[in-house]
């Protein structure tokens, strides 16, 4: 069963907030850490969203957007030939594609890497791609 992140603080502001914060600030009618305490908006959030820094939470995955695409394409593939492809089949596939990319499939004490949360994390991703 794969791990489900829970945030444990909850931001104190809103989203239209922050964007109408932002838009204030762009428009140089108040300055950045005024709006902060005004809008109760953490400095590094503020600056953050103006460096348009607005990737995804939390750590990066194992495999680019790009990387995965590629396996979403062989999974199709498979697929349309009639190959059934299983859980075990998807993280072979990932390992044996993960070597040929140079990236590491053991971890810090020799072990295979286990690939559990990232399938997981995967088929969420692609959820409107691949059907199980």
């Amino acid at each position: 069963m794969p791990r489900v992140y829970v945030r444990k603080k909850q931001p104190k502001y809103t989203e239209e907030s922050l964007n109408k914060l932002i838009d204030l600030i762009k428009d140089k009618k108040i300055s950045v850490k005024i709006g902060s305490t005004q809008f109760n908006i953490p400095l590094s959030t503020i600056y953050d969203r103006l460096a348009h820094n607005r990737g995804p939470r939390g750590r990066q995955t194992i495999l680019s957007i790009a990387e995965e695409e590629f396996l979403v394409k062989l999974i199709k593939l498979y697929q349309e030939w009639q190959q059934p492809v299983s859980k075990p089949d998807i993280l072979e596939l990932t390992k044996t594609y993960m070597k040929q990319l140079g990236k590491k499939t053991r971890n810090q004490d020799g072990n295979e890497l286990k690939l559990n949360d990232w399938y997981y994390g995967f088929l969420a991703r692609w959820s409107t791609e691949l059907k199980t």
